[in-house]
Parts: C-alpha cells; sequence; structure tokens
C-alpha cells in the first residue's frame, strides 16, 4: 500500500513539472543571476565582475592580481671563481628581464698575476658543460647552440660567425683586478638557448676573436690554457644587489675597472641607471 502511494506521488510531481532529478553530470546555469537570488550559482572561472566594482565587499587587505610596485621582474644567474691552490677569487652575475632582452654581465675576479703592462687582456667564454672538473677541461668547447659557428667577436652573433658563449676580452689592473661590466643583446639566461647551468671559464690570455688565421682561432680564439672556472647558477638579485669587489653608487658603468671592450651606445634598463653597449670599439669591431 506504501508503495503504491509513493508512485502515484512521483507521478503527479512528474505531470506538474515539480520533480527535480539527481545531479549526475555538469550543472548549467540557466541564466544571469543577481546577488542575493536563489538558484544555482556555477563555480567562476574568472572575474565575473570588474575588480572596482567588488572592491569594497573584499576582505581587510585583499588585493587583486597585478603587478605589484616594486616587484622584481628580473631573472638572476651566479658563478663564483674559488680555484683550489690559486690565489684567483671573484663572481660572475648575470641579470635579465624575465621577458627576455638583453642580458647585463658583471665579472669581478682579484688575485690575478700582476702585471707591469697596461692592457694584459683575458679572453672569457660560457662553455658548453657545467662540469669543472680537470682544471676546468671538462667544461667541453664553448657554448654553441646550432653546434656549426666559428669562434669569433660577440659583434658577430647570429652570423655564423661568433658562439654564444664568446664574451670577447677582459682587461685587468696592474694590481691584477678585473672589474667590468658588459652587455650582450642576444645572450639568454633561460630557455633551450640559455647559459644557465653552464660554465664560465676565463683564460690566462687574449681571445684574437676568430682573426687569427688557423683552425685553432676559429674555435677557441688562441686565448690560451683557463684561469679560473665556475658553473652559472639561477640566483635571487642578492648578488647581483652586492658586487663582488664593492662599489660606491649603484650605476651600472660598462667600462668599468679599465675596460675598453664595450662602448657606450645608449641602451637604457628601465628601473635603474643603466647605459649598454654596442660592441663598437677595435676590439669588437667586425
Amino acid at each position: 500500500m506504501l508503495f503504491t502511494l509513493c508512485t502515484c506521488l512521483a507521478v503527479v510531481q512528474l505531470t506538474v513539472g515539480q520533480f527535480q532529478p539527481p545531479f549526475v553530470g555538469p550543472n548549467i546555469n540557466p541564466g544571469p543571476r543577481l546577488p542575493g537570488q536563489g538558484g544555482f550559482q556555477p563555480v567562476p572561472v574568472g572575474p565575473m565582475e570588474e575588480i572596482g566594482a567588488v572592491q569594497g565587499r573584499q576582505p581587510p587587505g585583499f588585493q587583486p592580481n597585478r603587478i605589484v610596485a616594486g616587484a622584481d621582474l628580473f631573472v638572476y644567474g651566479t658563478c663564483y671563481f674559488n680555484e683550489s691552490g690559486s690565489n684567483i677569487r671573484g663572481r660572475v652575475d648575470f641579470q635579465q628581464g624575465r621577458t627576455g632582452g638583453p642580458t647585463r654581465v658583471r665579472v669581478q675576479v682579484v688575485g690575478l698575476p700582476p702585471s707591469l703592462m697596461s692592457d694584459t687582456e683575458h679572453g672569457i667564454h660560457i662553455h658548453e658543460y657545467g662540469d669543472i672538473g680537470r682544471g676546468c677541461y671538462a667544461t667541453g668547447p664553448h657554448f654553441d647552440s646550432d653546434t656549426f659557428s666559428f669562434h669569433g667577436s660577440p659583434n658577430n652573433l647570429g652570423t655564423g660567425n661568433a658562439h654564444e658563449g664568446d664574451m670577447g676580452n677582459l682587461r685587468q689592473s696592474n694590481a691584477g683586478v678585473i672589474d667590468s661590466d658588459l652587455v650582450f643583446p642576444l645572450m639568454n639566461l633561460l630557455g633551450d638557448t640559455g647559459v644557465l647551468g653552464r660554465a664560465v671559464v676565463l683564460h690566462e690570455g687574449r681571445d684574437d676573436l676568430g682573426r687569427g688565421g688557423n683552425s685553432m682561432s676559429l674555435q677557441t680564439g688562441n686565448s690560451g690554457a683557463p684561469l679560473a672556472c665556475c658553473v652559472i647558477a639561477w640566483s635571487d638579485s642578492t648578488n647581483w644587489n652586492n658586487p663582488f669587489i664593492a662599489r660606491n653608487a649603484n650605476t651600472f658603468n660598462p667600462n668599468q675597472g679599465a675596460n675598453q671592450n664595450f662602448q657606450n651606445n645608449g641602451f637604457q634598463q628601465p628601473g635603474g641607471q643603466f647605459q649598454g653597449n654596442g660592441f663598437s670599439s677595435t676590439n669588437f669591431a667586425g
């Protein structure tokens, strides 16, 4: 008797359109509903109102998603020269915008053999592998993403006559110090052509930039044996904001430490005092 009564009630509900079956699939929003009205409200997948319209109804301290003033818009890399059995110490710091653009590099080294020459230079390159064993020789060849370019000047990057790892020459002081700022418009920190995880190698001799007239010149620039090497690691802004060799002002100087390889060409980095270069000196002509 009870079963018959329940069956009859179900038939009546179906007939008058009041029966609501169990929800077994994705619900469908029947249409826009104003706040406070009844009915189903789907889980929002994006802003359903302008931020300004709901700002007053948010908990204290709520901040909508946006770029916060002062947020760090850069990625950084760093590596340490710390050669065992040698007096050479130093650090190489990298900075690039998160959206790309030129990479700024600061190279600071102390403990190099003193020289009476005022133009003693050292070739510096990024090598393929982040393995600094066997006296830096495990780092492999210069980093070259297409594997067939010749060694050359950073000026020539993209022409087949330079490797991505070719950084040119750095001039040391008579006291054995390098303090140089460089800019590489086509160098990347991240991605398939990025340098993070690779090695920086500082060489004992000057890089001939591929103009030595022999096969080794087109591979290594005849820059001699390694003096020091380090692996580039991803880092925060701490090292970039605190140079290994302290400076008096937070000003990026492409010729700091008597490095004349790079000439100012007016590149302005947003958010800082920085003048870049166009690789326009005779050391990088070509």
